[in-house]
């Protein structure tokens, strides 16, 4: 089914669900709502907004890191797999992206927008991130490319900031560290407390 769907949007290019517009391009998915746009790669998904002589411009690009103690896992690149379903009667575009790692755990990314609602605060509706065989490990969030002009100084509990070009990031609490550095990059780490874990 997913097959017949992705087939259908590759010729069609492009697809108009409510305010959303989604184009899929051989390598990724780009979902556009007014001014705001994401475009979601294997490796990472880039948020751009449109400046003053109506262009997108990128205004952060989030990864997803695997930590065991201080060393880096590494992506089974040759198996990630980037799909999208789009559902017209509810208006609703999802988009999912499963990453294996060499050393066996799995991280599942849920991106889902709705056409019904133009609040660029809802864009997307949310970001899922399932955690699969990864107990042990530790789950670096980053979040690069931001607009911020400010200090490097460690977060206390925060969940919510806000930079420029209209970027907002929302973290998942209880994370074990957070910083946000001055070059522009917020990096939050968590602990893998189980075989299963969801953050958001």
């Amino acid at each position: 089914m997913f097959e017949k769907l992705i087939n259908w949007i590759k010729q069609r290019k492009k697809v108009v669900i409510g305010f959303l517009t989604v184009v899929v391009m051989f390598s990724a998915f780009y979902v556009t709502m007014n001014n705001v746009r994401i475009r979601v790669d294997d490796d990472k998904t880039t948020f751009y907004t449109l400046n003053e002589n109506n262009r997108f411009i990128v205004s952060g690009r989030e990864y997803n890191k695997l930590f065991k103690g201080t060393e880096q896992k590494y992506r089974d690149v040759n198996s990630v797999e980037t799909s999208i379903e789009i559902d017209s009667e509810l208006e609703t575009v999802t988009i999912r992206r499963v990453t294996p790692y060499k050393a066996g755990p799995v991280i599942i990314d849920t991106y889902l927008f709705s056409g019904e609602i133009d609040d660029v605060e809802m864009f997307p509706i949310y970001n899922k991130v399932e955690i699969i065989n990864g107990s042990g490990y530790f789950y670096r969030y980053e979040v690069r490319d931001l607009e911020y002009f400010g200090e490097t100084y460690k977060l206390t509990n925060e969940t919510s900031l806000s930079f420029g070009k209209n970027m907002k990031v929302e973290l998942n609490p209880d994370y074990r560290w957070a910083w946000v550095y001055k070059s522009g990059i917020v990096k939050v780490q968590y602990d893998i407390k189980s075989d299963y874990e969801v953050f958001n």
